[in-house]
């Protein structure tokens, strides 16, 4: 069975490697991107299982990426991370039981448990 793919999306590079660790960690296959506009311009787009995506980011935030793969018609769970919860997402990550989001600094189990509700999906 292949390794499912992870898609990390964040401008601060100490938080991709740590999250990228992480998911290797868990025998999952980690994809990093230093923004959004690179991971939807990457050819790991079609085939990312889970996307791992800051929400404040330069140039485009993590909300409008997720906006642009719902646009373009991939359906991919997303677990946001944030130093600061908006109404947006919270309404967001209850609406749809595929996004979910835990707030800066996390906690690495916080990363795994919902990684993996977000897998079996």
């Amino acid at each position: 069975m292949r390794q499912p793919i992870v898609s990390i999306i964040d401008d601060d590079e100490s938080v991709r490697m740590a999250l990228a660790s992480l998911v290797r960690s868990m025998d999952i296959d980690a994809r990093v991107f230093a923004s959004a506009a690179l991971f939807l311009s990457s050819n790991s787009l079609p085939v990312t299982q889970c996307v791992i995506s800051d929400v404040a980011m330069p140039q485009m935030n993590g909300m409008e990426m997720y906006s642009i793969l719902r646009q373009r018609g991939f359906v991919v769970p997303v677990l946001f991370i944030t130093a600061h919860y908006s109404d947006a997402l919270v309404e967001l990550a209850s609406s749809t039981d595929s996004v979910a989001c835990i707030e800066k600094p996390f906690h690495a189990q916080a990363v795994e448990t919902h990684l993996n509700t977000l897998l079996r999906r």
